[in-house]
């Protein structure tokens, strides 16, 4: 004989949320059509696959980063000083966004996987 035991929830007087993010998971759309995910997989692998293809048999892709390798720095020798200290400050600065977006999400990582909240 078996009897169906009911859990009392520790949420008084308010209903539960289903939806609630816990983790990282795709709650809505890409937990009902995991497909999609896959595509976006796949897609990526075909284009590095073409890229990688491109670079080893020296296809039209190469010559063309080739032809712009060597003209975008002679532009830049040509531009304005100003020019060149606003691109090194930009350099600086986004070098260190990146440092601050690495730092925050390796708390982010590190906080989640010992379970806290």
């Amino acid at each position: 004989m078996s009897s169906i035991a009911t859990v009392p929830s520790r949420v008084k007087g308010k209903q539960q949320d289903k939806n609630v993010f816990n983790g990282l998971r795709a709650p809505h759309l890409l937990a009902k059509w995991p497909i999609i995910g896959i595509l976006m997989f796949m897609f990526g692998g075909l284009v590095f696959g073409a890229l990688t293809y491109n670079l080893f048999a020296h296809g039209p892709l190469l010559k063309w980063d080739a032809a712009l390798a060597n003209t975008l720095p002679a532009i830049g020798l040509k531009s304005p000083a100003y020019v060149k200290y606003i691109m090194l400050a930009g350099f600086y600065v986004g070098k260190d966004v990146l440092n601050g977006i690495d730092v925050l999400l390796g708390l982010y990582f590190s906080i989640n996987a010992t379970g806290g909240s």
